[in-house]
């Protein structure tokens, strides 16, 4: 009888192991915080590890956008991703990786690096950067927690 009831409720190790899965869920949404700072202290050193641009391909290039307008795209984009975020969170739909978020940041890093005015922009990115990928692994863990607590 015991047997049958474990096989309908499914065997006590698959159950161990689906709650495993979904700590080791939570666990990943780490990995694009993490991976956001490392990219942070590569755009403080200034991009170091990349040679510089040649003189011939940034004038191919052309000029770069004006900081009021990557300041406005950076502030309207930050606004958007929280607004998307909490819509989210509030309908409890599964949760993203957030590597989409850190990709958008890194080009907010370079696109002031290249207006020249990533020294007074640093901060912002930074903080900016952490709400949303704080509040997009606290998304993760509020959905795989109320996964584990249904198994």
């Amino acid at each position: 009888m015991k047997r049958d009831e474990e096989r309908i409720r499914g065997a006590p190790e698959a159950g161990n192991a689906r709650k495993a899965s979904y700590q080791a869920e939570i666990n990943r949404a780490l990995w694009p915080i993490i991976l956001f700072l490392a990219i942070s202290v590569w755009a403080r050193a200034d991009f170091a590890f990349f040679p510089r641009l040649p003189e011939d391909w940034r004038v191919a290039m052309g000029s770069p956008p004006p900081p009021y307008l990557v300041s406005a795209a950076f502030v309207i984009y930050l606004l958007a991703a929280i607004i998307k975020t909490l819509v989210k969170m509030a309908s409890e739909g599964p949760p993203g990786r957030g590597f989409d978020h850190v990709g958008y940041l890194t080009g907010f890093y370079i696109f002031f690096n290249l207006s020249g005015i990533l020294d007074s922009s640093y901060w912002a990115i930074v903080v900016g950067g952490l709400v949303i990928l704080t509040a997009e692994g606290y998304r993760n863990m509020l959905y795989y927690k109320k996964l584990r607590k249904q198994h």
